[in-house]
């Protein structure tokens, strides 16, 4: 389900649009999640896949939403997000 956040700046008239999705991964059922706006660029938030087909599945959503990772953020411990600096790098 994705969700959308609503920003306004009235002094410069802009209206963006943020959006987020939730994607639950491996047996922890660890939630990472995606926050992106109208430029497709995409933050992931913990993420949490480690198997080649958790890392195909993410690849796969990520090609098939037409976003753009371009950075990524850590909130909790090392074992819910060490897999990923394999992946990304």
């Amino acid at each position: 389900m994705v969700t959308f956040h609503l920003f306004l700046s009235y002094e410069e008239k802009i209206v963006e649009m943020i959006r987020t999705e939730a994607i639950l991964f491996n047996d922890f059922q660890v939630n990472t999640y995606l926050v992106w706006d109208d430029t497709l660029e995409c933050l992931v938030i913990d993420p949490a896949f480690y198997s080649s087909e958790e890392q195909e599945r993410f690849r796969s959503l990520i090609k098939e939403m037409g976003l753009i990772v371009t950075g990524q953020l850590n909130t909790r411990g090392p074992y819910s997000w060490s897999g990923i600096y394999e992946f990304t790098v």
